[in-house]
């Protein structure tokens, strides 16, 4: 049977402006220009106070006019967008992007003339790369009005990460900015901005500061929509060189695996597993076939032969990182904890990189009784990746049984901080709070997050 682990499908017939190639790099003057015609503001007027995000007009067909920003930020009934002209309008729709992507499309109707962002190609941007954020600030008591804000910085690093961000930068971003368009130096948008980076002080360890911040590129934007059957009639953008571009009829081992992940990217699991079948076939020595096919069949409750997979992966090529880590995973679900350590040990032996791996292993070795273990690997995952909510909460929930409060509430005040779209992780981590504090006092979310210590005073 076919599988489709996203929505139904959508159509949205529209039209996108193609960035052109050989533009002259623009100034930041006029990138701001370019950001300002292009950005919206978007008010959820369902909570109290009301929340501000940003979001970016890509395609516009018979007035009505598509804007993409961060799913967190369109989460509920009540959404009012302010364009760029100061006009406002009720949304219409909103479409999440997928279960577990941090993204989604809203769209309005307007007789009224909007610029159409022109779509860059987030493959030609590297570390270091010059990038411009853009969106509006927040209400907040120190400061009432809401500004448009445009900040410039560079490419720390490409890699993904959960809920779909792949893109990190520098900029300091302001609440407010979420689903903000992220320009070249050509105006061309090549991510949508997402969260902000937190991470220890130089000045005081103790603190945390803002010091990045997260997105989604818009290649793998375009990828979804094309996942999802929405047609916003622009293709994926290809390098000048593309050899990964394979005939429809596949011959060579590689030709079936390049097809294999190209089917894997777009949530054609079954269509993926023969290929790398096939590859199989054609080369029997080919790890990282056994290894691909071993997380398509691990996500499809074949425990068995994900394992069989991984091992044959690892009987070939006993280097392979990822093998252990996903066999690990495996383990810890047959709740064989000591095997998922071994597991998690050899591919960080191999691989020392692997924060979520340091996590797995945290919370093998907590199961295990081996805290103080935990609580090393907890702290090296996120040194690695400071936004894994699970560290936190695992981290949070052993300092709670061994009685350090202060430490709890604070882990437990990331969660929340880090799980704004999650209400479910977000109440239970103030639930969590006012057990340690010991009050049936639970006050209004928004005065807690402003600060970690607000349910209750234990110092």
């Amino acid at each position: 049977m076919k599988n489709n682990p996203l929505l139904n499908a959508v159509l949205i017939s529209a039209s996108i402006v193609l960035a052109q190639p050989h533009i002259t790099t623009a100034d930041t003057i006029e990138v701001e220009e370019i950001a300002k015609k292009i950005t919206v503001q978007i008010v959820n007027v369902e909570t109290s106070p009301p929340t501000f995000g940003s979001g970016v007009i890509i395609a516009e067909v018979d007035n009505n006019y598509i804007v993409i920003t961060a799913h967190h930020v369109v989460r509920g009934v009540s959404i009012k967008l302010i364009a760029p002209d100061n006009y406002q309008y009720v949304v219409k729709n909103i479409k999440p992007l997928g279960r577990d992507l941090d993204l989604a499309i809203v769209e309005f109707t307007s007789e009224r003339e909007y610029k159409v962002a022109n779509i860059g190609n987030s493959d030609k941007v590297n570390k270091l790369s010059t990038v411009y954020v853009a969106g509006f600030s927040g209400k907040t008591a120190a400061a009432p009005n809401v500004d448009f804000v445009i900040k410039s910085g560079a490419i720390n690093v490409k890699v993904p990460q959960r809920q779909g961000y792949d893109i990190t930068y520098d900029h300091r971003t302001l609440k407010g900015m979420s689903g903000g368009a992220v320009l070249n130096q050509e105006g061309e948008l090549i991510a949508i901005h997402g969260r902000g980076i937190t991470g220890p002080s130089e000045e005081n360890p103790e603190q945390s500061v803002l010091s990045g911040g997260l997105g989604i590129s818009i290649n793998s934007v375009l990828q979804q929509f094309s996942v999802m059957g929405v047609n916003v009639g622009v293709k994926l953008k290809l390098p000048d060189k593309q050899p990964d571009v394979i005939a429809a009829s596949p011959t060579s081992a590689d030709d079936f695996f390049i097809r294999g992940n190209e089917k894997l990217s777009f949530g054609d699991y079954e269509e993926a597993v023969l290929d790398f079948t096939e590859a199989i076939k054609l080369n029997p020595k080919f790890d990282r076939a056994y290894l691909n096919r071993g997380l398509i069949r691990y996500d499809f409750g074949d425990k068995k032969g994900a394992i069989s997979d991984y091992n044959q992966a690892l009987k070939i090529n006993p280097n392979l990182a990822e093998a252990y880590a996903g066999r690990g995973i495996i383990y810890r679900d047959l709740k064989n904890n000591e095997r998922a350590i071994a597991d998690y040990s050899q591919a960080l032996n191999i691989n020392p990189n692997l924060a979520e791996t340091y996590e797995n292993r945290g919370l093998a070795r907590d199961i295990l009784g081996d805290k103080k273990g935990a609580i090393t690997d907890y702290n090296q995952a996120l040194k690695l990746n400071p936004n894994l909510v699970e560290s936190y909460a695992g981290r949070g929930i052993i300092y709670r049984n061994l009685g350090n409060k202060q430490e709890a509430i604070k882990d437990f005040h990331k969660v929340v901080e880090l799980t704004g779209s999650n209400k479910l992780s977000m109440y239970e981590a103030i639930w969590e709070i006012k057990n340690i504090c010991n009050t049936s006092k639970l006050e209004s979310l928004g005065n807690f997050i402003g600060s970690p210590y607000r349910l209750c005073i234990i110092y």
